[in-house]
C-alpha cells in the first residue's frame, strides 16, 4: 500500500508540472497573438531581440539578405549588419556569373574579410575590381575556375588589400601559369593554397616573408591524375628559406628526388609530401624534431631511414601505396603515434592483422621481426 500511495503522489506531482508548462505554453501563445492583432507587432520576428534574428540571418545567401532589408526599417539595418558580411560567398555556375551580380553581392560589405568565388569561368577584372572600392580589410580571398582573369589584372586588383590579406586560396585559376611574382606584395599573408597544373614555379621572393606559415601547392587534374608526370618537375627555389613554415604540403610536383632542404625546416609541424615518385627518403628528416603529422603515401620509396624513430612528437604517419618490403625497429621509438598508415606496400611476411589499422598489431610484427 505505502508503495502505490508513494506512486501516486509522484504521478500527481507529474501531472501537476506537465499542467503548468502547458498553461505557461497557452499564455505565451497568447500574448503573441494579441500583440499581432494589436498591430504592435509586424509578425512573430517582433518579438525576437536583434541578436536572435542576425544568428538567423547568417544562414540565408546574400541575395536573401537584401530581399530582407527591403520588408522593414529593421531588416534593413540587421541584413547590413558588419558581421553578416564579414564572409561573402558567391557560388555561380559556368557563364552565369555577371559584373552587376558581384557588384550587388558586395556593395554592402563595407568591411568584408572573407570572399569566396566558385565556379568563376566568366569572371572578369571589371567585376572583381569593385573590391577595391569595398573590400579593403580583405583577409581571405579564394578563386576557383577563373579563366578571364590575367596575372597583371589580378595583381592591379589586389593592391587595394595586399596589406591586410592574410589567406589566398586560388584553385585551377588561368593565370597561375604565368609569373607569380605578386605573391611576395601580400607582406601579412600567411597561408598560400596553389591548385592548378599550370604551375612550373614558385617565386624565391615569397620565402623571406616571416609571417607565411603554410604552403600549400598541387598540380593535380581531377578529370586526368596522371597528367603531371607529363610536365616537368616543379621548380621551388630556395626551398631552406621558407623557415617560417608550419605546414608544407606539395602534391603532383612530379620529384624523384626528395629535396634535402625540406629537412632544415626546423619549424614544421605537418608535411605532405604524397602523390610524387620518392624513391628515398634522406636521414636527415631526423631535423625535423617538431613534426607531428607526416604523409608519404603514393611514391615509390623502397626503404625508410631508421633516423624516423627519432621524430619522438609525431602523431601521424602515412606510407601508404609504396614499394617497401620491411620497417626498421627504430619506430617502435614513436610512442605518441596514435595513426599509422601502411597497406599497398610490399612486406615481407606480414601479417594480415597489420593493415587493421591498430598499430598494437604493426609494433608486435615489429618486435617479432
Amino acid at each position: 500500500m505505502g508503495n502505490q500511495s508513494h506512486f501516486r503522489k509522484n504521478e500527481n506531482i507529474s501531472d501537476r508540472m506537465i499542467e503548468n508548462l502547458e498553461n505557461k505554453e497557452k499564455s505565451t501563445r497568447k500574448y503573441i497573438m494579441e500583440n499581432i492583432r494589436e498591430g504592435d507587432l509586424d509578425s512573430v520576428f517582433g518579438l525576437l531581440p536583434d541578436e536572435i534574428v542576425l544568428y538567423i540571418f547568417q544562414y540565408l545567401r546574400k541575395d536573401y539578405l537584401h530581399i530582407c532589408s527591403k520588408t522593414c526599417t529593421r531588416f534593413f539595418f540587421l541584413a547590413y549588419d558588419f558581421q553578416l558580411w564579414k564572409k561573402i560567398e558567391v557560388s555561380l555556375a559556368s557563364q552565369a556569373i555577371t559584373d552587376s551580380k558581384v557588384k550587388s553581392a558586395i556593395r554592402h560589405s563595407l568591411r568584408t574579410e572573407e570572399l569566396k568565388i566558385n565556379q568563376g569561368f566568366s569572371l572578369t577584372s571589371k567585376a572583381l575590381s569593385y573590391l577595391t572600392q569595398n573590400a579593403r580589410y580583405l583577409k581571405r580571398l579564394s578563386l576557383s575556375r577563373t579563366r578571364k582573369l590575367k596575372t597583371q589584372e589580378f595583381e592591379k586588383i589586389t593592391k587595394t588589400f595586399q596589406n591586410s590579406l592574410e589567406e589566398l586560396m586560388l584553385y585551377d585559376c588561368s593565370f597561375l601559369a604565368d609569373n607569380l611574382d605578386f605573391l611576395a606584395d601580400f607582406t601579412k599573408i600567411q597561408k598560400i593554397v596553389l591548385h592548378s597544373p599550370e604551375i612550373e614555379t614558385i617565386p624565391e621572393k615569397i620565402s623571406g616573408n616571416p609571417n607565411l606559415n603554410f604552403l600549400e601547392i598541387s598540380r593535380s587534374l581531377l578529370s586526368m591524375p596522371q597528367f603531371y608526370l607529363e610536365k616537368p618537375p616543379l621548380s621551388i627555389s630556395s626551398l631552406n628559406n621558407f623557415t617560417s613554415l608550419n605546414v608544407l604540403k606539395i602534391n603532383f610536383a612530379n620529384w624523384s628526388i626528395f629535396p634535402n632542404e625540406i629537412c632544415f625546416l626546423k619549424n614544421l609541424q605537418a608535411l605532405d609530401l604524397s602523390d610524387n615518385r620518392f624513391v628515398q627518403i634522406p636521414k636527415e628528416i631526423e631535423n625535423l624534431k617538431q613534426l607531428l603529422f607526416l604523409n608519404l603515401s603514393n611514391n615509390q620509396i623502397i626503404e625508410l631511414p631508421t633516423s624516423l624513430g627519432s621524430l619522438s612528437l609525431l602523431d601521424y604517419l602515412d606510407i601508404r601505396s609504396n614499394n617497401l618490403e620491411f620497417l626498421p625497429k627504430s619506430l617502435l621509438n614513436l610512442s605518441n603515434l596514435s595513426c599509422f598508415l601502411i597497406s599497398g606496400n610490399n612486406f615481407i611476411e606480414a601479417p594480415s592483422a597489420i593493415y587493421t589499422g591498430e598499430i598494437k598489431f604493426i609494433w608486435d610484427w615489429l618486435k617479432r621481426k
